[in-house]
């Protein structure tokens, strides 16, 4: 689960960094963005395994709860996908019209 959990929170923190304390967005740096353990990430910032843990859990929790609200980052996901489709349908030389509708579905699902 930590594996997942890496991914996961180092993308939403990109995202998210600004609302978090300075504490939390150090620990969810350390922790998650450069992947050391609670023990290395305490070290680094002077401060204890405990105070890590709660700043990691209270971040964790407050990303969730934006992401939950925002989905920004399942909006970045899904556009990303789109993008990624047009991109193809570029290359095969698909006619200009599939393509405008697919950015216009793409457009139409950011509103």
């Amino acid at each position: 689960m930590r594996d997942k959990d890496v991914v996961k929170y180092a993308r939403l923190l990109d995202i998210y960094e600004s609302v978090l304390t300075e504490r939390q967005a150090m620990a969810m740096e350390e922790y998650y963005g450069r992947d050391f353990t609670m023990e290395e990430t305490a070290e680094n910032l002077g401060i204890s395994k405990q105070a890590v843990h709660f700043a990691v859990k209270n971040a964790e929790q407050k990303i969730d709860k934006l992401e939950a609200q925002l989905q920004i980052q399942s909006r970045l996901s899904l556009v990303s996908v789109k993008l990624e489709g047009i991109r193809c349908m570029v290359e095969d030389d698909a006619p200009k019209e599939e393509i405008l509708d697919m950015i216009d579905t793409m457009l139409a699902g950011l509103q």
